[in-house]
């Protein structure tokens, strides 16, 4: 689909090689209104509106034994407290460019 959409808006595609950093500053500047900064062990707060929100356990960056510093999330599932969904770890530095 991707490629159908790329060849109608005469895009020219490019491969990013074995590098995912071009995926996630996309996915960063699509989502910019979802990122979080890390508060404290497992806690993030969203960096706009403040709500403090945890990663969601079944997210595959809960259990990589640290927690990125920066994410974007897709959505927020609340319960006894909101969980982030759909997450991915991005750069600082990233944001500060948006």
């Amino acid at each position: 689909q991707l490629l159908e959409l790329m060849r109608q808006q005469r895009l020219e595609p490019q491969s990013a090689g074995g590098s995912w950093d071009p995926v996630r500053k996309s996915i960063c500047s699509a989502y910019f209104y979802n990122s979080s900064k890390i508060k404290g062990i497992g806690d993030y707060v969203n960096m706009l509106t403040g709500i403090p929100s945890a990663l969601h356990p079944s997210s595959a960056l809960f259990g990589l034994g640290y927690a990125p510093d920066y994410v974007c999330y897709h959505e927020l599932i609340s319960t006894t407290k909101e969980y982030m969904s759909c997450v991915t770890a991005v750069e600082g530095e990233w944001l500060a460019e948006l």
